[in-house]
């Protein structure tokens, strides 16, 4: 989603003296300060998380492992779709399909980036 993406052009700001900036890194490579690196919007940097697909599939992945009877099992392929990827913040994302050795297959769909029919070769 739009709002689990980084910025790419953040200029660096002071750190608040409320907020122990090194503390807050921790082990993650230091960058300059940005408001946008804090709170819930850290998730679109790649250096905290993974963006809006890795923070928000569990949501949908769990009841779906639940319901089918594959929580002892994974996916023996997945293709995703997405933009391609800024080396410091996280992007949108399109479609990821997954498929399991039974056939199933579970499609995530963003809505936000591009459509998969609009993806798709030789759509209408």
């Amino acid at each position: 989603m739009k709002e689990w993406s980084g910025l790419v052009n953040a200029k660096p700001q002071p750190v608040p003296a409320s907020l122990d900036w090194d503390m807050y890194v921790g082990p993650a490579p230091m960058k300059p300060y940005h408001p946008h690196r804090v709170g819930g919007t850290h998730r679109g940097y790649w250096d905290y998380e993974g963006g809006g697909l890795a923070d928000m599939a569990q949501h949908y992945l769990d009841p779906f492992t639940w319901t089918y009877g594959k929580d002892d099992t994974a996916p023996v392929e997945v293709e995703a779709h997405a933009a391609p990827a800024h080396h410091d913040a996280c992007g949108m994302w399109g479609w990821v399909e997954l498929r399991y050795a039974d056939g199933l297959t579970l499609v995530l769909d963003s809505g936000e980036w591009v459509s998969r029919t609009v993806a798709a070769p030789n759509a209408p």
